[in-house]
């Protein structure tokens, strides 16, 4: 690919500096062969991605629910986290994940609750996902130097996913009301 060889030029501001840093990755699973390379090294799969802890916030997009329950939803594809594996989102610096999916429903009701709940009991926040409809819809504020950012998760595919927050372009521009 070109350029694929030139390295990515990451700059954070001074410490003093009240610009907040906020970094965001995409798709992230963290289940199926990564247990085969991770086992219980919580650190390995952030260990090359210092941008995430060396930000103010960092937000990823998980694909996959954290449980050892539920029901597998008949579909080509399903993912599911080792509730231990939070660790690796605390290691890695990531304090919100959008939910927003087509795998955060893979193990039914169940697996959303688990998610729901091994995320909060972390203290890593969540967008796009819920028990109810209000739920998938409530948006995350959080404060950083002094800034107020709002954070929301939209999944926008046809084939619905259960407990996620479909698009929904006039919800999307009233969300808070």
């Amino acid at each position: 690919m070109p350029g694929a060889s030139k390295p990515v030029r990451i700059i954070l501001p001074d410490e003093n500096d009240n610009k907040v840093v906020v970094s965001f990755a995409g798709d992230t699973v963290l289940a199926c062969s990564l247990e085969n390379i991770v086992k219980d090294n919580y650190s390995y799969p952030f260990a090359n991605l210092a941008c995430f802890k060396d930000s103010d916030l960092s937000m990823l997009n998980l694909e996959n629910p954290i449980t050892a329950r539920g029901i597998k939803v008949p579909k080509e594809y399903n993912f599911r986290m080792r509730p231990d594996y939070i660790k690796i989102l605390q290691d890695g610096g990531i304090d919100i994940v959008n939910l927003a999916n087509n795998h955060t429903g893979d193990y039914s009701t169940q697996g959303i609750e688990d998610t729901l709940r091994y995320l909060d009991d972390a203290g890593i926040k969540h967008v796009g996902a819920g028990l109810d409809r209000a739920d998938t819809r409530k948006p995350v504020v959080i404060e950083c130097k002094g800034i107020k950012i709002g954070f929301l998760g939209y999944y926008n595919n046809p084939d619905f996913a259960g407990g996620t927050n479909p698009f929904n372009e006039r919800v999307l521009k009233y969300p808070a009301r």
